[in-house]
């Protein structure tokens, strides 16, 4: 019965360190990618098929497959270079993920780093060659993340714009040994001290 309950505890106390870890920058570009085109269906409710272009710049090319399988997740039939139906012009201008410099909520707390997720852009809703509807969008999604995690969330191939690890402030990983040392050598003199009277 021991064994059992040790193997639940195990077992949860894993599930929970697992749940715990945080998105990686990509999936928040996902979903602020799905929030765009939520206020795009609600802006114009009647949409039900499109003729799709996606306009940005080469290095946020790798999103077009992204925003259709967003479209249609919603339901929205995907065209391309038809000009019989509704055309959706979607752009992303900007897409970021900035990280602030490292910082302690305690004086002996692990670094943390602030993360702010961008993503910018506009669409243009025209049928038969009149524009309907036209919208910038832009979203944001901020965290704190232990700085250690930053190169976890990050991931492997996925290089953005302000994807860089902050660095640690240099005053502040040297003040820590120093008052450790310090604190050595005050309960070395206060033991010797104390010890002799």
């Amino acid at each position: 019965m021991i064994r059992f309950k040790s193997f639940l505890l195990v077992f949860f106390a894993g599930i929970i360190s697992v749940s715990a870890q945080p998105a990686k920058n990509v999936s928040i570009i996902n979903a602020l990618i799905d929030e765009s085109i939520d206020s795009i269906l609600k802006s114009s409710p009647g949409l039900k098929q499109v003729s799709f272009e996606f306009n940005s710049p080469p290095g946020l090319k790798r999103f077009k497959n992204r925003v259709i399988y967003g479209l249609k997740s919603k339901g929205i039939e995907i065209y391309e270079n038809d000009i019989s139906k509704t055309r959706l012009n979607y752009a992303l201008d900007d897409v970021s993920v900035i990280f602030s410099d490292a910082f302690r909520e305690s004086f002996f707390g692990g670094y943390k780093s602030e993360r702010k997720v961008n993503l910018d852009g506009s669409y243009i809703i025209s049928e038969n060659g009149k524009v309907v509807l036209s919208k910038i969008f832009s979203f944001q999604k901020t965290d704190t993340l232990d700085f250690d995690e930053i190169r976890n969330v990050s991931g492997n191939n996925f290089s953005m714009k302000g994807n860089d690890k902050p660095g640690v402030p240099f005053f502040g990983s040297l003040l820590e040994p120093v008052i450790a040392l310090g604190a050595v050598a005050v309960a070395i003199f206060l033991f010797f001290t104390v010890r002799s009277n």
